[in-house]
């Protein structure tokens, strides 16, 4: 069976919650969902963060993070991969998510 890779950067947040499920929906041979969420900061160096932003170009920026997810499926026997990244300027500890499967 191929694995599944999905790379998705929207302007709307997403539920980490879902996004498991969806992985692993029908799946027998899942061991292991290992998720990173990033959550911005209020200070770095004592200075005030005020948000995080993610500045890329459409198309760009998902190659690029394919080209690592492509990485990581040829290192590893992975059963899929989900990299989801939410661009909206979000407030220092707002919560931006990307789940990944193991």
């Amino acid at each position: 069976m191929t694995a599944a890779v999905t790379i998705r950067i929207q302007e709307a947040d997403f539920d980490i919650g879902h996004e498991i499920a969806a992985l692993t929906e029908s799946r027998t041979d899942v061991g292991a969902v290992v998720t990173f969420s990033g959550i911005c900061r209020g200070s770095e160096n004592g200075e005030p963060i005020a948000a995080l932003t993610l500045e890329h170009y459409p198309g760009m920026a998902e190659a690029e993070i394919l080209r690592h997810a492509d990485e990581a499926m040829a290192l590893w026997p992975l059963t899929g991969l989900t990299s989801s990244w939410c661009w909206r300027r979000p407030s220092t500890g707002r919560r931006r998510f990307r789940p990944r499967s193991f």
